[in-house]
């Protein structure tokens, strides 16, 4: 009698060093699991910000990410198209007031602060102010008729009124020049979130992982699974 009580103590002590066992497995597993999560949220807000970056300043983006020859790369294209950008659009306005000036120069046209394109574009089809007031009447345009004195002209020389004409027709060159310099830095902008946008999608696919992992006891007498999940 005195024997079956000791066995009794002896499993009762088993089972609770048994079960004590399994708790910490327990606890050590939910500490690894909350530090791989944040460890995933971390890495989702890196790429979140790097993504909306590269919209301000192309190549900011890829540059957060470690990826310095593609920031150098999308970078330098922003400068230089911004340099082309300032450049053709002032000169493109030299041009445009050396015309008025030389139209005012040869042909006596003053003009006003008024006027749009369609009166410079008049000096240029036309020898005089007369010579453009006839065809509108013939066009029966009256209303598109110049009247007013400060928008007399008269070229004394065709090749004045051909010299005219391209300085004028440089400066709308440059002018789309700029329009160019400008949807280049857009596209730079769309390109680069996009190629950023699919780098991180395929890190994100490769490092996102996870493998089942079984493992037995060394007596056999517990069975487990283990999840194991790269980030």
């Amino acid at each position: 009698m005195f024997r079956e009580k000791w066995v009794v103590i002896l499993l009762l002590v088993s089972a609770a060093a048994w079960a004590q066992v399994t708790v910490e497995e327990e606890i050590s597993t939910d500490s690894v699991d909350l530090f791989v999560k944040q460890k995933a949220e971390k890495s989702q807000v890196s790429a979140t910000l790097a993504l909306y970056s590269s919209l301000i300043i192309p190549g900011a983006g890829h540059h957060y990410l470690d990826r310095k020859k593609a920031a150098l790369a999308y970078f330098t294209c922003d400068m230089a198209a911004i340099f082309g950008l300032i450049f053709s659009e002032q000169y493109s306005r030299k041009l445009s007031n050396d015309a008025s000036t030389y139209a005012w120069f040869y042909a006596g046209a003053r003009g006003s602060s008024g006027e749009d394109s369609r009166y410079w574009q008049a000096l240029g089809d036309f020898q005089d102010i007369d010579g453009y007031n006839r065809v509108q009447d013939l066009n029966r345009t009256p209303e598109q008729k110049y009247t007013s004195t400060e928008l007399w002209w008269h070229w004394a020389d065709q090749s004045y009124q051909d010299e005219y004409n391209t300085i004028r027709r440089n400066s709308q060159r440059f002018h789309v020049a700029a329009t160019f310099f400008a949807g280049v830095l857009l596209l730079d902008r769309i390109i680069s979130f996009i190629d950023l946008r699919a780098s991180t999608r395929r890190q994100s696919a490769v490092s996102s992982s996870s493998r089942l992992v079984p493992s037995l006891a060394v007596d056999f007498s517990k069975v487990s699974f283990n999840i194991s999940t790269q980030f």
